[in-house]
């Protein structure tokens, strides 16, 4: 019994849910790029915008060659490259990943036990 309260609580602390990854700076200007096109698209592709920016920011599960096109934003044709993206990085493609972080976080972590014997 004082085992397994001890053991619960290890558990519970020594897995803490954070959903910030490290971001270098390949992502990091990817972020900005979509941060900033926000106030430039319309609303109706805001909400891609943001599952795409929580998609890189919490979950960091978007290829290299996917942040470079995003990086390739700038405000002449953020409008066009939104689209494009839309038809390249498709809410479905979005959905599996927050599908997939969704099940991770539900999994329960396992601690592994281990004790050495010393032959004495």
């Amino acid at each position: 019994e004082n085992f397994d309260s001890k053991y619960r609580l290890i558990l519970k602390n020594l897995f803490p849910k954070t959903y910030h990854t490290a971001l270098d700076r390949g992502k990091k200007a990817a972020l900005d790029k979509l941060k900033i096109s926000l106030q430039e698209i319309s609303v109706d592709l805001q909400s891609y915008v943001k599952d795409l920016i929580k998609v890189i920011e919490e979950f960091d599960d978007l290829p290299g060659g996917y942040l470079k096109m995003i990086r390739g934003i700038t405000k002449k044709n953020v409008k066009t490259k939104i689209a494009e993206l839309k038809k390249i990085i498709t809410p479905d493609y979005l959905n599996k990943s927050f599908i997939r972080a969704e099940k991770i976080d539900s999994d329960p972590e396992k601690i592994i036990l281990s004790e050495e014997f010393l032959n004495g």
